[in-house]
């Protein structure tokens, strides 16, 4: 239990700073604040803290001006060559099981441990040639990084209780016990969870609350406005601005002149090329998995995340996979109204519950 602090949960990349604030209680999330700004240029690098002092003056800012009071922080950390492996580790003490992990991580990738921040959990206790094995996931990252993000959260004035190296803690919510968009999590089925960011997606097979195959994909919004500018001959900022208008033509249904949707046809065509080669390579993934793990069929999908074009990215996925696709808008015992604020920031939301 969170005690009757709020705890604030920091996700931060180099597109966006998203923080929420609030308490778990029991098997529910209780969203006090949340809020979202673009990073700044310069302060952070592939989860990496390129520059800390104005990473600290820019956060603490916004939690005073929003007034977010919380004690506790946890961190969710967004780093794309963490290392995530499954290892195998003999029945033997706690000290003992320890040594033997680093040796084993030695051997099988040739780094120097003592380099880098390891965290791990026993997935299952097995018998193997008559002797007792566990089977250990584990989550690898240079030191450097959880350091910094130690050094950032002292600088802002909180206490950190939780630095998650896990990619995601919206695994969290499909152990089985809560429901998504009002249907039940079966723990012992297959779901693909598609983190759909403006740089980068992070895609990840989940069975029982446990991550069974991850892989982050780089992409760039800026190459679609590039697009968009060449299509339309016009300039790169134009072009951001025109692809806003479309989307929130899109979500408002708004009437348009003939002039205006001659270009919205147009941008139909652009975006649609563009979700289609993201699509593609959540596909080629998802097959990837499958082709590797006969016995673990895919049977879902579920989007979330600040990816604008989500809602036909979904719909392609859907043509190409043959799987139903969904993106999340709501989520048993979240304490939350809006179905976008669900979609964009769950990965946040969700680390306020973690433990």
């Amino acid at each position: 239990m969170l005690g009757n602090y709020n705890t604030v949960a920091l996700d931060i990349d180099e597109s966006v700073i998203a923080i929420a604030e609030g308490k778990m209680k029991k098997d529910s999330i209780e969203v006090v604040n949340i809020l979202s700004i673009d990073t700044p240029k310069g302060l952070v690098k592939d989860g990496e803290i390129v520059n800390l002092d104005e990473l600290a003056r820019l956060i603490k800012e916004l939690l005073n001006a929003n007034k977010i009071r919380g004690v506790n922080v946890n961190v969710a950390l967004k780093y794309s060559k963490m290392i995530m492996k499954e290892v195998y580790i003999p029945e033997v003490n706690q000290k003992d099981f320890d040594d033997i992990l680093k040796l084993v991580l030695y051997e099988e990738l040739a780094i120097n441990v003592d380099d880098f921040e390891i965290q791990y959990k026993i997935m299952a206790k097995k018998v193997i040639e008559e002797k007792i094995q566990y089977r250990v996931k584990v989550f690898i990252l240079p030191k450097i990084i959880p350091e910094q993000y130690f050094k950032l959260v002292k600088k802002i004035g909180l206490r950190p209780k939780i630095m998650n190296l896990h990619t995601n803690n919206v695994v969290s919510l499909f152990n089985g016990k809560y429901q998504i968009n009002q249907e039940a999590i079966d723990a012992h089925k297959t779901y693909c969870l598609v983190d759909l960011g403006k740089k980068a997606l992070n895609l990840m097979m989940v069975q029982k609350g446990e991550v069974k195959y991850h892989r982050n994909i780089l992409y760039n919004e800026n190459e679609l406005d590039l697009e968009i500018a060449k299509e339309l001959g016009i300039y790169l900022d134009d072009a951001e601005k025109i692809r806003m208008e479309y989307l929130k033509h899109k979500r408002e249904n708004t009437e348009l002149d003939e002039n205006t949707q001659g270009i919205m046809d147009q941008l139909d065509y652009i975006i649609g090329s563009y979700s289609g080669t993201i699509a593609k390579e959540i596909n080629d993934a998802i097959n990837v998995f499958i082709r590797t793990n006969m016995e673990n069929p895919v049977d879902k999908v579920y989007c979330y995340g600040i990816n604008d074009d989500i809602d036909k990215i979904r719909s392609t996925i859907e043509e190409l996979t043959g799987l139903q696709c969904q993106t999340i808008i709501e989520v048993d015992g979240l304490k939350i109204k809006s179905e976008e604020a669900v979609r964009k920031y769950i990965s946040v939301i969700a680390a306020i519950g973690a433990r």
